[in-house]
């Protein structure tokens, strides 16, 4: 045997093989006809299996263990108000599996209810006997009977649902599926004392035209028998064989080279497997942007078949020209395999949120595209939207009017385009930025304007004149929904765009009562009037009779307003009226009994206020075996999510770390500032924001050489409340007569903190007086919060344990 016939033997086995392996790794994880990446769930011709998903385990190294917390997320009051349910989330490392019941005419825990993994929310199914629990972690919904208590059934649904909504006469549901930008379509029957459900699927490759037909046309039947076949024969032909299709089409043009694995397709005799194939070498809705058509097309087509100077190589060449038939036959099936199993809700990454039926339109608050999606229900289609420039954190109705809890429009760029000035390249234009690199020698403080760079074009702008976290606000949106036109048009676009700071006869935003109040805040940006939005943080609302109620996470309280659905004028639609203070961030609100009832996740506990006496009073629903904010970690916990100690009491880590995560948008942040040539702070640098789970596996923190590592957990509790801002009366009191004990000729020049400040230029002396002020401050908010005086150096520990919890 020759050398070379043996090294065509290893290599032909050595590809026998791997084709195998691929064939088995494709057979176990690409079983599904859908564009997208799925769960188990959707596995081709697969059974459904229940299943929970398993946390991933903490790996951060010493770490201390933490009390069990239940996080009452979300309440739901029975048909009759007499019972209250509460969702028990656990956090995502040990997530809770329980409902807790409440009688509420004794306010007293009853029962809990075992349903799937990290309950998200329960929904009352509109026969009024059955609640609807979406678990988070679970593939399932938990069905429960309200008149025992008890769970009867599951719905298999996917993971991550969130929000559920329900058609009138409670034939059908929608359930928004956050990790795969889509709602879902579930059609339910009520039946023998249970409700039933079952996902209906819209979209995806459809596997019998892929298949072909198994059934001759009568017209081909008849010209076999006319030329000798008998039924028989015919029968024994076509035994296990489909005619046509979009198989038959790639096996003849394709086998050749596809007959095994070949660049990730397979037109071989194994029709699944071929169809399986051609689904994930597919772009559902796209053709022509598709693999397994680029691949085979020329050039001038969009494809790369006659090319052969880059890594986009097909050997086969052009296997299709622009005129043929068979082309348009796969292109059809390509374009027709859009979506699945769901409706997709607008971009990637959507993440939907919260659901609302309008007539026979489907509102979707989608929490990582800024906007709310509008799905036509007769049709399954996402038709329009509303771009609104930040989350769409929950979504409310009143007759026409929809309600948008939301947060501001700016995300820490410049306001506008300034192509001649703050723009240029030229570092001797009056308004070019420069970066704010620094120098390690000399304590971190910025390098001479000489020795910075220009930095050109802004990434992005907001509309807004503030940046970095003076751009965090909070946001009320009012818009009349009849006088939008949701009608299906032929390219999708927004019916409104209601990103700015305006009012008008259709729609209304309002954003925080201190956007403009302290003082590192530009001035004049927002009409005063629109300034009206009190506390932080929007989340849940409920509505009782014209009166709108809504949790402010950020601010731990309530805030009641009044709908006006025919104002005088066209910036009076909201009113803020009463505000009550309840527990640790509160989310999930409902009412009823004339009473309001409200879910502190941080508490554990239930609020409930009589809406006619104003009384508060508070369930224990959760566990607090061990006082709730007990521990260094739980205490940074409330610091990152709450607003209460920040200088405008409207800032929060969590505005931008939406979810702990990001907000879907790139940020200002302070890490990346700018400067113009006299020292003054700019809207400048390039956009970004970490996410701040799981932070000890995702280091360097900061980047870009303008913010040092050790500065980070201080800096971050240092911006929010800004030393600056205590020159003046704040939210919560005036602190700006106190004064440093230390005295001036002992006052050495201390290393300052950039992200706090709008000029690089040193405050010298008076740092000691702002820092005196705030930490007045500090010490004052944890006295009333924490119920024990600490300062600001204690924040750093506090914020610094929960980031490696």
């Amino acid at each position: 045997m020759t050398k070379f016939n043996l090294l065509l033997i290893i290599v032909l086995g050595a590809t026998l093989w791997l084709n195998n392996v691929f064939a088995e790794t494709r057979s176990a994880y690409f079983m599904t006809r859908f564009d997208r990446l799925t769960s188990e769930v959707w596995r081709y011709k697969s059974d459904f299996n229940k299943n929970d998903l398993t946390p991933v385990a903490n790996n951060i190294p010493g770490r201390i263990a933490q009390p069990h917390r239940d996080k009452p997320t979300r309440v739901t009051l029975s048909a009759d108000n007499s019972k209250l349910y509460v969702t028990l989330a656990g956090t995502e490392n040990n997530p809770g599996n329980e409902i807790s019941v409440v009688d509420t005419k004794t306010n007293k825990v009853i029962k809990r209810i075992q349903v799937g993994s990290r309950p998200y929310t329960a929904v009352l199914h509109p026969e009024g006997r059955f609640l609807v629990v979406t678990n988070e972690f679970s593939n399932y919904a938990s069905v429960i009977d309200t008149t025992i208590d008890k769970v009867v059934n599951s719905i298999p649904l996917d993971y991550y649902a969130q929000d559920i909504e329900f058609s009138p006469d409670g034939t059908m549901a929608w359930v928004a599926i956050r990790y795969l930008d889509q709602v879902f379509v579930v059609d339910l029957e009520v039946s023998d004392n249970k409700l039933a459900g079952k996902v209906r699927v819209v979209g995806g490759f459809d596997d019998e035209a892929f298949y072909g037909r198994s059934e001759l046309s009568q017209a081909t039947l008849t010209d076999l028998h006319n030329r000798g076949y008998s039924d028989e024969e015919i029968k024994t032909a076509l035994k296990d064989s489909r005619i046509g299709g979009i198989n038959a089409i790639l096996r003849a043009r394709c086998s050749t080279c596809h007959n095994y694995y070949a660049g990730g397709l397979i037109t071989g005799p194994d029709a699944k497997l071929n169809f399986l194939s051609a689904a994930l070498n597919s772009i559902g809705g796209q053709p022509f942007k598709s693999p397994l058509l680029r691949a085979v097309i020329p050039v001038a087509m969009g494809g790369f078949g006659d090319q052969d100077e880059t890594v986009e190589f097909h050997p086969g060449g052009v296997l299709f020209t622009e005129d043929e038939p068979e082309l348009k036959i796969i292109a059809d099936w390509i374009r027709n395999g859009y979506g699945g199993p769901g409706i997709p809700v607008g971009n990637e990454q959507a993440h939907p949120k919260d659901l609302a039926l309008y007539g026979k339109y489907l509102l979707v608050g989608n929490t990582g595209t800024m906007d709310v999606a509008v799905i036509d229900t007769e049709t399954n289609k996402l038709v329009s939207g509303i771009y609104i420039q930040n989350v769409a954190s929950h979504l409310i109705l009143k007759d026409n009017l929809l309600i948008v809890a939301s947060m501001g429009v700016g995300f820490g760029a410049a306001k506008e385009r300034d192509p001649h000035g703050a723009e240029t390249w030229d570092r001797n234009n009056p308004a070019a930025q420069f970066t704010v690199l620094r120098d390690a020698t000399k304590g971190y403080d910025p390098y001479p304007i000489d020795k910075q760079h220009v930095m050109g074009p802004f990434d992005a702008v907001d509309g807004t004149w503030n940046f970095k976290m003076r751009d965090i606000q909070n946001d009320m949106i009012a818009i009349d929904l009849s006088r939008l036109d949701f009608s299906e048009k032929t390219e999708l676009d927004y019916a409104l765009s209601a990103n700015k700071y305006e009012a008008h006869n259709h729609w209304v935003r309002y954003t925080s009562d201190t956007a403009e109040a302290t003082t590192g805040d530009i001035k004049g940006d927002i009409p005063p009037e629109l300034q009206r939005v009190p506390g932080a943080f929007p989340e849940w609302m409920t509505i009782v009779d014209n009166k709108l109620y809504i949790t402010m996470s950020g601010s731990f309280e309530v805030v009641e307003w009044a709908i006006n659905l025919h104002p005088e004028s066209t910036s009076e639609r909201l009113v803020p009226i009463r505000k009550f203070e309840v527990g640790f961030r509160p989310i999930g609100i409902t009412a009823g009994n004339h009473k309001l009832y409200v879910a502190n996740q941080m508490s554990e506990t239930v609020s409930v206020i009589d809406l006619v006496s104003g009384k508060i009073t508070d369930i224990v629903v959760g566990d607090l075996s061990q006082k709730a904010v007990s521990t260094d970690v739980e205490r940074g916990d409330v610091v990152i999510h709450s607003t209460v100690f920040s200088s405008d009491g409207d800032t929060s880590c969590a505005h931008c770390h939406y979810r702990d995560t990001g907000d879907g948008r790139a940020w200002g942040a302070a890490e990346v500032i700018g400067q113009n040539k006299w020292g003054h702070i700019t809207t400048g640098g390039t956009l970004g924001i970490p996410q701040i789970k799981n932070i000890y596996a995702i280091q360097p923190y900061y980047f870009e050489g303008t913010h040092i590592l050790e500065e980070g957990q201080g800096a971050d509790i240092n911006e929010p409340a800004s030393s600056i801002d205590f020159d003046r009366p704040i939210w919560t009191g005036d602190y700006s007569l106190l004064n440093s004990p230390v005295a001036e000729k002992d006052r050495r020049l201390m290393h300052e903190e950039l992200k706090e400040r709008v000029e690089t230029n040193k405050l010298g002396s008076k740092w000691y007086d702002f820092e005196h002020r705030r930490n007045e401050f500090f010490r004052e908010q944890s006295l009333k919060y924490f119920s024990k005086a600490y300062d600001l150096k204690d924040f750093y520990r506090f914020v610094g344990a929960e980031m490696g919890n």
